[in-house]
């Protein structure tokens, strides 16, 4: 599968209740957890989509566009949706939409290349 047909959308737009703060902005090993996923797919596309609605830090790259929540308390389909809204918006030929969560340290890249030869 071509990557250049896949968007990448880290969803960050969540409210967080049970962890009290901002998943996305909590430190692990120096390192805020959104830059984890960002790190790990940043070389695979040729743009990354970040669905927050509240201003949050994050990798800087000229890559990574930020938007918010079209309607916001959707939840994660609200963020999916923003992203599709944005495609079509802004005239961007993707056929697919890949999902992160923006709290996933430990995610692989491996992963998503194994599961991209399967389809």
């Amino acid at each position: 599968m071509n990557n250049n047909n896949i968007l990448p959308v880290v969803l960050a737009g969540g409210k967080s209740i049970r962890f009290g703060d901002d998943k996305s902005q909590a430190q692990l090993g120096g390192k805020i957890l959104i830059d984890y996923i960002l790190s790990e797919i940043i070389n695979d596309f040729k743009e990354i989509i970040i669905v927050a609605n509240d201003p949050i830090e994050h990798l800087s790259s000229k890559k990574i566009i930020k938007i918010q929540d079209f309607k916001k308390n959707f939840g994660p389909l609200g963020g999916i949706f923003s992203a599709m809204k944005w495609v079509k918006e802004n005239n961007k030929k993707y056929r697919w939409i890949v999902t992160f969560p923006s709290d996933t340290p430990f995610f692989k890249i491996d992963i998503l290349n194994k599961f991209f030869k399967k389809i």
